[in-house]
């Protein structure tokens, strides 16, 4: 990753993130894919994706631009192989520690504001995503593809908090866009302690 503003990123960055994150996975699922149907073997392909596939964070637009990107491609993915029994997923894991991570950690001010978004209230550990990567590999995940399966402690569940959600404020959660295709949907208030609207 190389954090960094909108404004400050250069090519060598897009082409170093996109190079490494979007444009390697694509190419080894391709490898891998064609092998499979040359062989004949069923199975499944399981991508690494990141929660900043599924959200926004500054200085990560990089990151996020790649990450997105291979959110979409494992969707498409999993349509063109499934008609040779191959199925496709992501995994979007939070923070892992690391060796490569764990210096980040040691900054306090850091490790305090990604505990704060990780409402289990813990950094991942290696084996948070093995447990996600041997479900998806495996038989009891058969009739799962084209998705993505979060290990991500909680971080990317408030993106829509509960008490605006339906307020018919814009601005107040992603789905707003959606409202404006059905104004009718404006007339919900908040949710309920029940989950419904009222």
């Amino acid at each position: 990753n190389r954090p960094k503003p909108l404004t400050e990123i250069t090519e060598d960055d897009y082409d170093a993130i996109d190079g490494l994150n979007l444009k390697a996975a694509i190419f080894v699922t391709q490898s891998v894919a064609r092998q499979m149907i040359a062989e004949g073997r069923r199975g499944s392909i399981v991508n690494v994706s990141s929660q900043m596939g599924h959200v926004g964070g500054a200085n990560r637009t990089l990151y996020c631009a790649t990450k997105h990107g291979i959110e979409g491609f494992t969707k498409a993915a999993a349509i063109d192989l499934a008609p040779h029994g191959i199925r496709v997923n992501a995994i979007a894991p939070t923070f892992i520690e690391t060796p490569m991570t764990r210096p980040f950690f040691e900054d306090a001010g850091f490790k305090a504001s990604v505990l704060a978004k990780i409402k289990l209230g813990r950094i991942g550990r290696v084996e948070d995503v093995m447990g996600a990567v041997v479900y998806l590999a495996g038989d009891a995940s058969a009739l799962v593809t084209g998705t993505s399966l979060v290990v991500d402690g909680g971080w990317i569940a408030p993106a829509c908090p509960a008490e605006t959600r339906w307020s018919g404020r814009p601005g107040t959660c992603p789905t707003d866009g959606i409202r404006g295709l059905f104004p009718s949907t404006r007339r919900f208030g908040p949710i309920d302690g029940n989950g419904t609207g009222r």
